[in-house]
């Protein structure tokens, strides 16, 4: 009788791993929001990763998923605004500095309830205007200062700081402004966005390895479908919404306010679980 063989349990870790940030990244680069945003509690939720932990994992994991959404659209001729990226990202970064102490106060936490409704709200705006402009994306608002580069470094603090009160994903806000606001095709505003996930992570990535929060076992196989996961999705984008098109397909769009509505309800829901601080 041959001997039983032993369960192998990491590799079956790594393969599942592997499958869920394949799907995650895929939606990522496909609309732009963060991978983080959603990873960082799967982890704790599906590997028992302590909070460190999984959050210097999802950094890394996102900050590859970007690059590879960057990478794959660019095989088909999808390339972001890198500038405006570095200007969104310098922004963003300052906002959040500013706002980091004030969006810790557990007296926020009303605030970031009602925020996330709002997002939803917008997030649900975002869905009917793809759907009911069949034959053009979104409008434009004709405001020439906002597309100059003080005025999308502005953009980019504003997002940020609002991000880092409400605890809101900073791409459910920065993809709109590009389109509404920055006129931006559809495509290249979510490329963009993923360029200031990437720009945006690598400091706190290389700062996370360095005090060994970055998981190098299970989380590789959870990078490698990360960056294969965002090639797929920025493939895709580039085909459903080639800049070849006269008019931008409205799918992205869409599903980005679906994914920002899902986010911002289930965000919702963590705020209303979490339990208030205790009175000294």
């Amino acid at each position: 009788m041959s001997p039983r063989r032993k369960f192998n349990l990491p590799l079956v870790k790594g393969i599942v791993m592997f499958m869920v940030g394949v799907l995650f990244s895929l939606l990522s680069a496909f609309t732009g929001i963060s991978a983080q945003v959603a990873m960082a509690p799967s982890l704790v939720f599906l590997l028992g990763y302590s909070q460190e932990k999984s959050a210097g994992t999802a950094l890394a994991y996102a900050f590859l998923t970007a690059c590879g959404a960057v990478v794959g659209a660019s095989l088909k001729g999808l390339n972001p605004q890198f500038l405006t990226g570095v200007l969104l990202t310098v922004g963003a970064t300052l906002g959040a500095i500013f706002t980091a102490l004030k969006a810790g106060s557990p007296s926020m936490k009303r605030s970031q309830q009602i925020a996330q409704s709002l997002a939803m709200i917008l997030a649900l705006y975002v869905v009917g205007e793809a759907v009911r402009r069949p034959l053009g994306g979104p409008s434009a608002v004709e405001i020439e200062f906002l597309r100059s580069p003080f005025g999308l470094f502005l953009t980019g603090t504003v997002c940020g700081a609002l991000s880092s009160l409400f605890r809101v994903a900073n791409g459910i806000l920065l993809v709109p402004a590009m389109i509404y606001l920055g006129n931006l095709h559809v495509s290249v505003a979510i490329l963009t966005s993923s360029v200031v996930t990437a720009l945006a992570a690598i400091i706190p990535t290389l700062s996370m390895n360095a005090r060994q929060y970055v998981d190098r076992r299970t989380g590789a196989w959870l990078m490698a479908g990360g960056f294969l996961g965002g090639i797929c999705g920025g493939l895709l984008l580039s085909v459903v919404s080639p800049l070849s098109q006269n008019t931008p397909s409205p799918v992205p769009f869409a599903v980005f306010g679906l994914c920002a509505m899902f986010l911002c309800a289930w965000m919702l829901s963590r705020l209303s679980q979490e339990s208030p601080p205790a009175k000294v």
